[in-house]
């Protein structure tokens, strides 16, 4: 069967776009000398939450909860870890490499994040008609340019991928046959961005795609009924896919604490706009988007190459209203990202919900980028336009002229510093691309020639900006950060020899990184963006909250001054020093008396660390307390197996006793006696209490979120009904 040749290229194309990328990012996927992790947050965060996930995928285990971090809190509802995301689910997978999450597999998972950033944008650019060349382009321009190329999260990232689809198929609803399935459908990416771990970028999409539906209702004065009806669709399967991580973020968030301001701030607290001020882009990211290394935050760097064809679509293909589309999205993306000096973003800030939240002003700009990258492409086809000859000599005397005069001074600073290049030497490229871009502009005749020529322009022109800036393995002096998750190798098998369930506290000042998530320890603490409200509650870093939350290890090169006691037990060979607490509380314990506690959490508190509370004998319960009882039998518990997900426990009672389990107390988790529903107790207002009768008896607690598995039913319904509402319309045509 001989296959088209149009069928070919529609292959060939997005084929040369992946080979483009691998290429581009050669640093991670074709030498293993550099990596794209050596940050704290890539190194210390990230990648344990990666590894855990990764871990329990292959271990056949759903992460729902972590038990590793903050003595257990869930790993869904966070968000961030990106838990329910489907293409993570594929890096889940990947066979570990002694036992751990392999480098390799986390480069090319980078790189593929960009590609698909890319290949959506190419995407979007043949939709409009643009040229294969033109959309290469484009989709190598949002793929590897403006803030995908600067920023480095991978939650965020994946958000970010989305953007192109979401406009694609809206700009389909609103013109061409089959509507109701485009409108679906951009409502289905949208709510893949949702998914994918960070509420950042896709709050702003949103109100992106709010605005274009606005505009489509109202474009002709009178509401257009058909294209509200049309936007209530999309809102729809936005909400549906969205909900399976939607409704645990929501859940955890009026239950957590969030590290985003000057202290921890609850779900009902407003981010201070000062934190939002701190993250903004600063006025010099305008000259970032031409200067690499300029800027502040999240950079929009594209390059001369790329700003030349956008303002080349803009001065000469203005009318079309794609065009105008994305200058206005181009434009708002720089003043949201400029935060109180671009006006816009301290509105949205004070009448959106949600835009509050979305604290890392800076990385608005990747709508700038989006909007950028499409009209570069409009303006790669814009070349043979004999319209655009006029404007073609104007760009190319304003880049030579800017060229020239970026040149002159680098040339003027070296010679007044005696030859000494003290400066970010990028800039000399950047000023020789300006030249080159101009002679581009004014002498090329033939479009094929011009187009491969800016392709390979904007490819050397960004690469002085994305991955510029990675860590080659060797540099001591920066290969820091990755190097530290092996370097208490020693200790991590003294604790891993020990007998029994127990806790660790770290010192965050000795090992900065999330120990628990990486090494599967259950710690006190570890790096993360928010913990349960609950746990604080109780005063983690006093004594008594320590002890009962089983903390039998503390790691750090010091004893704790407020533990009677301790004892050194193993020094590792970078110094850290375990020292064991003889009154750690076993991991589970029995109390026969139950009192009702009332009032805040300064009560709560204040109850808790009373002296002459033992909570070895007695408990309190918020709102409601069991009836127990007391006798002199003795009491014993046993923990039986402990997973990820559930924990068993083997209870031989005296008379009716409450088993307490030193687990964090969440909503989900559901409790079984001799395999009888049982009723879980927030114990201590923060930990698990099972009521149990005399005798011995089988408790199992398993975490079964409700708001997960409500979730699952909608994300399923949204994938599943824009298949069939497309397959339905199709029907109808």
């Amino acid at each position: 069967m001989r296959i088209p040749r149009r069928g070919i290229a529609a292959w060939l194309f997005p084929a040369l776009l992946l080979v483009i990328f691998v290429g581009f990012f050669w640093k991670l996927v074709l030498t293993d000398q550099f990596t794209w992790l050596e940050s704290p947050d890539m190194a210390w965060q990230v990648m344990p939450w990666l590894h855990m996930q990764s871990h329990a995928w292959r271990h056949g285990v759903f992460p729902a909860w972590d038990p590793y971090l903050y003595c257990g809190q869930p790993l869904v509802g966070q968000a961030q870890p990106g838990v329910v995301y489907p293409p993570n689910w594929l890096l889940f997978l990947m066979p570990l490499g002694k036992g751990q999450v392999r480098l390799g597999f986390l480069h090319w998972y980078f790189v593929l994040i960009h590609f698909m950033g890319g290949g959506f944008c190419y995407w979007l650019c043949r939709d409009l008609k643009r040229s294969r060349a033109a959309a290469l382009l484009g989709g190598i321009a949002y793929g590897v340019g403006g803030a995908m190329g600067a920023i480095e999260w991978p939650q965020i990232l994946n958000s970010a991928v989305w953007t192109p689809l979401v406009v694609m198929f809206q700009l389909r609803a609103l013109r061409v046959p089959l509507p109701w399935t485009s409108a679906a459908l951009g409502g289905v990416c949208l709510g893949m961005a949702w998914l994918s771990g960070h509420h950042q970028i896709p709050t702003f999409v949103t109100l992106v795609v709010a605005g274009i539906w606005l505009a489509g209702v109202f474009r002709k004065g009178a509401p257009n009924w058909n294209v509200a009806r049309l936007a209530a669709v999309s809102a729809a399967f936005t909400v549906l896919v969205g909900a399976m991580q939607i409704l645990p973020a929501i859940e955890y968030g009026r239950q957590a604490l969030r590290w985003a301001g000057p202290g921890p701030l609850s779900w009902d607290q407003t981010v201070p706009y000062t934190v939002h001020r701190e993250y903004s882009a600063s006025p010099a990211s305008l000259i970032g988007i031409v200067i690499p290394g300029v800027g502040r935050h999240t950079s929009p760097y594209v390059g001369f190459v790329i700003a030349a064809l956008a303002a080349l679509a803009i001065a000469t293909r203005w009318r079309q209203p794609v065009v105008r589309l994305m200058g206005w999205i181009s434009l708002a993306g720089i003043f949201l990202a400029l935060g109180p000096l671009g006006l816009i973003q301290g509105v949205l800030y004070s009448i959106v919900p949600m835009v509050e939240k979305a604290r890392i002003v800076s990385m608005v700009v990747v709508l700038f980028s989006f909007g950028v990258a499409v009209l570069a492409a409009y303006g790669v086809d814009a070349m043979p336009m004999h319209a655009a000859a006029a404007w073609r000599k104007r760009l190319s005397l304003a880049l030579a002229i800017s060229g020239g005069a970026i040149l002159l001074v680098a040339l003027g600073v070296a010679i007044s510093h005696r030859m000494a290049m003290d400066f970010d030497e990028r800039v000399v490229l950047a000023g020789f691309m300006a030249l080159l871009m101009s002679a581009l502009l004014a002498g090329a005749r033939r479009p094929a020639v011009f187009a491969v020529a800016v392709i390979l322009l904007a490819l050397i022109e960004l690469s002085s900006s994305t991955g510029f800036a990675w860590v080659h393995k060797l540099e001591t002096n920066r290969a820091v950060y990755l190097r530290e998750l092996t370097s208490n190798a020693d200790i991590v098998g003294f604790l891993k020899r020990q007998p029994g369930a127990f806790r660790v506290e770290v010192d965050d000042r000795d090992i900065a990184y999330s120990l628990g998530d990486w090494q599967g320890i259950e710690a006190y603490s570890g790096d993360v963006s928010s913990a349960l409200a609950s746990f604080f509650r109780l005063a983690p870093h006093l004594a008594r909250t320590r002890m009962v939350y089983g903390v039998r290890y503390s790691l750090r090169r010091t004893p704790s001054p407020d533990v009677e006691g301790q004892r050194e037990v193993f020094q590792g060979a970078t110094g850290v020093k375990v020292y064991e607490n003889p009154q750690a509380y076993p991991r589970a314990w029995v109390v026969h008396e139950a009192v009702v506690s009332g009032g805040g959490d300064d009560e709560i508190q204040r109850a808790f660390h009373d002296p002459a509370l033992d909570p070895r004998r007695r408990t309190f319960i918020p709102g409601e307390a069991p009836r127990l009882e007391t006798c002199e039998a003795p009491d014993e518990v046993r923990l039986l197996e402990r997973g990820l997900n559930y924990t068993v426990i083997e209870a031989n009672l005296g008379c009716r006793g409450m088993v307490v389990a030193s687990e964090n107390y969440f909503p989900g988790w559901r409790a079984s006696v001799d395999g009888v529903a049982a009723r879980i107790y927030p114990a201590f207002s923060a930990l698990r209490g099972v009521v149990v009768e005399r005798g011995r008896h089988r408790v199992e607690v398993r975490y079964r979120p409700v708001s997960l598995y409500l979730g699952v039913l909608p994300t399923a319904m949204g994938f599943a009904g824009a298949a069939l509402l497309s397959y339905w319309e199709q029907q109808r045509m």
